[in-house]
Formats: C-alpha cells, structure tokens, sequence
C-alpha cells in the first residue's frame, strides 16, 4: 500500500514507540510523545504519522484517540526497511563535560553509527557515580531517540555503560581504530589494510588526548593509532569527522 499524502507533513509527524508497545495493527505512543502529538502538535484523531521502535521498525498510521497520557495509532502500512549500513559502527567515545558529549551523540546517530560506548579515559574531566550514571545514560538515549527522529532513521544507538579502555579493547570482537593527534599512520593507509570487516569500533580520546600510558596499551594490543590530518581537532569534531571519513571510505569499496 501506498502511503498517502505529503511526504513533507509525514516527515514532520515522527513518533517514537517502544517496542512492548507495537500489537499487529496498533501502537501506544506514551507520555512525551503522546504529549508532543496532542499539545504540541495539536494532531486530532485521523492525522497522518509515522512511528519507529528504534530496532528497525517503522510503520504509517493514523491517531485513533487519545486517552489520558497514551495515544493510540492505528497502523496502515509499514515503512520500507532501511539500507543496511556495513561495517557497523561502534563509536568508542572519551566522556566530555558539559554539552558535547550531548552533541557527540546526536551527531553520531544521524551519521548512522549503531552503538556509543563512553569510555573514562586517564585524561577525562569527568568521573561518573553509579548513579548519575544512570541519569546521563538516560538523557543520552533520548538525545538519540530525537537524533533518529529527525534524521529518518528506524534505529536508534545502543548506549553502552561507561569502561575503561582495556576492558573495551579486550572485549572487542572486531578492529578498533584509535584516533589521535599526533604520531599516527593517515587513516586512509590503515583503512586500506583492514579489510572489510562486518563491524569497527572508533575510539575517541578526550579533551586532553591519551595519555602516554593508553598509547602503549595501543601498541602492546594492536590497535592502530590513526590521524585525520595535521590539524588538531576537538574531541567532538575528531568524533564527527572520524565517523564520516571511515563510514565513506568502507561503505564505498567494490
């Protein structure tokens, strides 16, 4: 079935749902989204959506009703499957203070990386209790929740729990590549040696670079350190631009 109207307006109307909240031919759009379609949009009942669950799912349907904090859509068609990106990508990313790590995730998932994975590194600004933790995982998740809504994306990254660089080198099940600053081999040399793996994780060092100790550890795990170029960036811009560079030049080899 084709579905019908502006394609425009469609775009505009995106809803989140949760996947316990997907029935055959109707979804439950919760509190803030709920929210968002009868306040903010002030959507009445037969206006045209569009929901994902964030796992890959999409659908087109049409508010039923409203009741309380729920709206409840009813499904017409689903939306076409999105193209399957390889390699997958995992952003390993050195927490920042402030917004940026705000920003480093939304960036990332409308570049289309499948996971965030903060690490505390040695030079990190800050150090996470358990359960602020908690809170900035959770925020995070809606930034990508948002991220994956404006972008069109079905998918929404995983957000990993903070680690320390060992355990995510040791865990890994795949390349991992280090971006860093100075004393490194061009990325493109080194992308040209790898292959093409099905999935690549990406480590962003923080604002003070690694420290000397991390870049041993590097080298004793063989983990390429990589350089974008002569400039030195910030970790955000390093985060943003190395995801673009890699997603370019793998997802474009014969």
């Amino acid at each position: 079935m084709d579905w019908p109207g502006d394609a425009k307006a469609v775009t505009e109307r995106r809803f989140y749902v949760a996947p316990a909240d997907v029935a055959a031919a109707h979804l439950t759009l919760r509190e803030d989204e709920a929210h968002h379609a009868r306040r903010v949009l002030r959507l009445r009942a037969g206006a045209a959506v569009t929901c994902f669950d964030g796992e890959g799912r999409g659908w087109h349907g049409r508010i039923d009703r409203y009741s309380g904090d729920l709206a409840f859509v009813t499904v017409e068609c689903t939306v076409a499957p999105e193209p399957v990106l390889r390699p997958a990508l995992t952003l390993a990313q050195s927490i920042v203070k402030g917004d940026r790590m705000d920003v480093i995730v939304q960036k990332a998932t409308e570049l289309g990386v499948n996971r965030v994975i903060p690490i505390a590194a040695d030079r990190c600004d800050v150090r996470l209790e358990t359960d602020r933790t908690a809170r900035r995982a959770q925020r995070w998740r809606r930034i990508a929740v948002e991220a994956a809504r404006q972008s069109e994306r079905l998918s929404v990254p995983a957000i990993g729990e903070p680690v320390g660089l060992q355990r995510l080198i040791s865990e890994a099940r795949c390349p991992v590549l280090a971006l860093v600053e100075r004393e490194a081999r061009p990325v493109r040399e080194v992308l040209g040696t790898i292959g093409s793996p099905d999935e690549l994780v990406i480590a962003i060092g923080p604002e003070g670079g690694w420290s000397e100790e991390e870049r041993r550890y590097f080298a004793s795990s063989n983990v390429p350190c990589v350089s974008l170029g002569a400039g030195i960036l910030r970790t955000e811009t390093a985060a943003i631009a190395g995801i673009s560079i890699v997603r370019y030049a793998l997802s474009n080899r014969a």
